[in-house]
């Protein structure tokens, strides 16, 4: 059964008019995932070299064994901002003589076969084999790697687990989040430490191989948790509430002062409230300022107790633009059922996009009114988050009406949200990794020359720079939108 699913991916996928389509974009994503596959296997084999040489006065499997929560804690946050939950498209199947279970476990394992499933593997098996092997044997290095490969699997599930509970249930999502907030604050104030727990299960492993049997459950828990999850939302529209709910129409009067651009920035607001699932991005946006509490706490264990290391830039960058990257993503999707009125109206590509910049600003603008409240707990992290506001409004909004124009996807957002992960592909990882990564590229120069402040300057004059001439950049966005808003629009009404 699950193969006969399978070929039915596969043809649709290769029969699809976007396939020629994306061709190019799929052949240099393979391109880049070979590359970093072979980065990571060579790191892996001469990862014991590395390890011993930062922690010296520690025998290197034991630091190993310490820094897997670590992996498997920044693992799971780059895991549910660019891995993509699996899809399946259930409606066709519902009316024929196909168990629910059968597509459930169908869409479960396809996520094994993540490439962030395999990614830890390539740095983690040249490790056991040039450490673990020839000094505890066979036996125990398969059952070191069943345990590793357990933990693996578990942040898998956990993340297809959070990323549902968001869509469905946004409060269930938050307190998901605020409990594993709690765990990391609890190791880095030494209260308990599950760097400690991971080290020692894994030495008592290699002792008595047989404990792998209990890893195993972690990842059988959080399958069953899935499991339960899609098997009671696995229907075409969402079981409607016994009362009929009136939904509230906002005018945004004040907007109008702003012509074209300010009707379609209502219009935009209102597409965001009024549906489920770009309502859940917007909400879970705005909890990412709560990174700042992460921040804080890596800021306090270091020994000058100054956020001035890369990993300050990168949470910065989705503390202040978590919007622009959640809703970029899909920038052209969200309009795809009424992308042809739009081109039928007399609608300059200037202010559609001058209205979507216009809300990148205002959704950027409020995390940051929300992150100067970190300004009483310390005032350190205030240069560094206007800093990347600015960046963020100034150069990443451009990048996302340049990339988000290539090979978009229709999103139907009248299909239930437990099952609409439609809008999905090669574009919305490719929008993530500039935006995440370009600014840390721009201050690691000023960084590796201990000049942090000047760093933060070049990032907060990239985007002054940005908005100074955000006309002329708009307008020559506009014109390739002009240029491809056609073919565009053929895919919307293929899909």
């Amino acid at each position: 059964m699950l193969t006969w699913i399978f070929t039915h991916q596969w043809k649709e996928a290769t029969r699809s008019a976007a396939w020629q389509n994306n061709l190019v974009m799929n052949i240099i994503i393979g391109i880049m995932t070979v590359f970093m596959m072979l980065n990571v296997g060579v790191l892996g084999f001469f990862l014991h070299k590395i390890l011993e040489a930062v922690v010296p006065d520690q025998h290197v499997l034991l630091t190993f064994h310490k820094a897997i929560i670590y992996y498997l804690g920044i693992d799971l946050v780059m895991r549910f901002f660019i891995q993509q939950v699996p899809v399946l498209a259930v409606q066709p199947y519902l009316h024929l003589p196909v168990k629910k279970s059968k597509l459930v476990h169908f869409i479960l394992n396809k996520s094994v076969l993540s490439f962030f499933n395999g990614l830890p593997l390539l740095l983690a098996l040249p490790f056991a084999f040039r450490i673990i092997l020839p000094a505890y044997g066979l036996l125990p290095l398969l059952a070191w790697v069943a345990g590793f490969l357990s933990l693996v699997l578990c942040n898998n599930f956990l993340n297809i687990y959070l990323k549902r509970q968001l869509t469905l249930k946004p409060v269930v999502f938050l307190l998901l989040a605020i409990a594993l907030i709690g765990l990391a604050v609890l190791e880095n104030q030494g209260i308990f430490r599950l760097s400690l727990l991971t080290g020692n299960s894994f030495a008592a492993l290699l002792a008595q191989p047989a404990f792998g049997v209990l890893l195993l459950l972690l990842p059988a828990a959080m399958y069953a948790l899935n499991y339960q999850l899609l098997r009671r939302n696995m229907y075409i529209s969402e079981p409607e509430s016994a009362e009929a709910k009136v939904t509230s129409v906002h005018e945004f009067a004040f907007l109008k002062k702003l012509g074209a651009a300010g009707n379609l920035l209502a219009l935009e607001m209102k597409l965001i409230w009024r549906n489920k699932r770009p309502r859940s991005l917007f909400l879970m946006s705005f909890m990412m300022v709560a990174y700042g509490v992460l921040l804080i706490i890596m800021k306090e264990s270091r020994e000058d107790n100054v956020p001035n290391s890369i990993i300050f830039i990168f949470g910065s960058v989705l503390a202040t633009g978590a919007f622009m990257i959640y809703y970029g993503q899909f920038l052209h999707s969200w309009d795809a059922n009424y992308f042809d009125m739009l081109m039928a109206r007399n609608i300059s590509a200037y202010e559609y996009y001058r209205s979507k910049f216009l809300l990148f600003i205002g959704a950027s603008s409020l995390s940051m009114i929300l992150l100067l409240f970190y300004g009483f707990i310390d005032w350190h992290f205030l240069p560094i988050f206007f800093a990347l506001y600015l960046y963020n409004i100034g150069v990443n909004a451009y990048l996302i009406f340049l990339i988000a124009i290539y090979g978009p996807k229709k999103i139907d957002l009248s299909k239930n949200s437990a099952f609409n992960w439609e809008g999905t592909g090669g574009t919305q990882f490719l929008i993530s990794l500039p935006l995440m990564f370009g600014p840390v590229l721009v201050y690691l120069p000023f960084y590796m020359f201990e000049h942090t402040n000047f760093g933060l300057l070049a990032l907060g004059g990239l985007g002054i720079i940005g908005l100074a001439f955000h006309k002329p950049i708009l307008k020559k966005l506009a014109k390739r939108l002009n240029a491809r808003k056609y073919k565009m629009a053929a895919a919307f009404r293929v899909a």
